[in-house]
């Protein structure tokens, strides 16, 4: 039996919509336009058998199960967004949030 939680996941963007980074925040999409996430076990982790995540405006967790999943999103306004997301394990446990913001157009 793993003794452990999850370890934090790696989200990737899909577009039109890209990560925010000390450097630079590009505005992109647009109210009503969809984007696409990729959720992914951590590096060396497994076994992952799931997720929780929301968006910032957001006021409810969303579920989802697997291992490495797809989530769309169309962000319902002109906003600064972020994306929190936890993996979760076999035994119900849930390790700590990975958190990604974005700037919608």
């Amino acid at each position: 039996m793993d003794p452990t939680a999850p370890l934090a996941p790696k989200i990737s963007y899909g577009g039109p919509y890209s990560e925010c980074t000390a450097n630079s925040c590009v505005a992109a999409g647009g109210a009503g336009v969809t984007g696409t996430f990729s959720l992914a076990p951590g590096d060396g982790d497994s076994p992952v058998v799931g997720y929780r995540f929301r968006f910032r405006t957001d006021s409810t967790w969303t579920y989802v199960t697997g291992s490495s999943v797809t989530i769309t999103f169309a962000p319902p306004y002109r906003t600064f967004e972020d994306l929190q997301v936890a993996a979760r394990d076999t035994l119900g446990r849930y390790g700590p949030d990975t958190i990604t913001s974005f700037m919608v157009a």
